[in-house]
C-alpha cells in the first residue's frame, strides 16, 4: 500500500480507488445528469424570487414589530436560516420507498406490520407524511422533528409530487404503477426504490 500526502492528512488513495472504482459514464447516467442540471437550472430562478420576496416581507414585518434592535436582528437571521433550510430540503428531495400504513398484508396474508407499499416524495433529510394509517385505524400525519418544523411548507411541496401506490389493498404487487413526470429518486434514500423499479423493468421485459 502506498500512502500519499493529501490535504494535510495521510490517506490510502490506492486502497480507496481499488475498493470504490470510478464508474464509467454510460449514456443513461449522462442523461440523468443532464436532467438533474435542467431541474436545478429551472428551480434556481424560482428560489431566488422566493428568497427576495420572503426577505422583503420579513424585513417589513420586523420593522413594524416593537422589539429591541438586537432581538429583531436575531429573529431576522433565524428566519433566514429557516427559509434557506427549507430550500435545501426542497431542492434535494426525491422519491423513496416507504409505508403508508394502509397495507398490513402481503400476498393475501396478514402480517400486522405496515408493508412498504408506496413511492413517496421526501425532503433531503427528515421524514414527512401528511397522512398515515396507524394500526388503531387513525389517519394522521407521521413526521420527525424536521417534518413537523417545516410541515406547512413541506405540505405545499408534497402536494406537487403525487404518491405512487406499489401494492393494492390486498398486498398484491401492482405491475404497472404510473410515476409522475417530475419523478426523481431521492439522492440519499432512493436506493431501495431504484431496486424495485429495476425489478419491475426486468420483469416486464421478460
Amino acid at each position: 500500500m502506498v500512502w500519499q500526502w493529501t490535504h494535510r492528512r495521510h490517506f490510502p488513495l490506492q486502497m480507496f480507488s481499488a475498493q470504490f472504482p470510478m464508474r464509467p459514464q454510460t449514456p443513461k447516467r449522462m442523461q440523468a445528469a443532464a436532467r438533474m442540471a435542467s431541474v436545478v437550472s429551472s428551480t434556481l430562478p424560482a428560489c431566488r424570487r422566493l428568497i427576495r420576496e420572503t426577505f422583503a416581507q420579513l424585513n417589513a414585518s420586523l420593522v413594524m414589530i416593537s422589539l429591541p434592535k438586537t432581538a429583531r436582528q436575531w429573529l431576522y437571521w433565524m428566519s433566514v436560516c429557516y427559509v434557506l433550510g427549507f430550500i435545501a430540503l426542497w431542492i434535494g428531495g426525491g422519491y423513496i420507498l416507504t409505508e403508508s400504513g394502509r397495507v398490513r398484508t402481503f400476498m393475501d396474508g396478514p402480517t400486522g406490520i405496515a408493508a412498504p407499499d408506496i413511492a413517496q416524495w421526501q425532503p433531503l433529510v427528515g421524514h414527512f407524511q401528511r397522512t398515515y394509517h396507524w394500526p388503531t385505524e387513525v389517519v394522521s400525519p407521521r413526521c420527525d422533528f424536521i417534518g413537523w418544523a417545516y410541515f406547512p411548507l413541506l405540505s405545499v411541496v408534497a402536494s406537487r409530487h403525487p404518491t405512487v401506490a406499489l401494492l393494492d389493498d390486498r398486498g398484491q404487487i401492482i405491475t404497472d404503477p404510473v410515476f409522475p413526470q417530475n419523478f426523481r429518486l431521492h439522492p440519499l434514500r432512493g436506493r431501495q426504490l431504484a431496486g424495485v423499479i429495476r425489478q419491475k423493468t426486468v420483469g416486464t421485459s421478460h
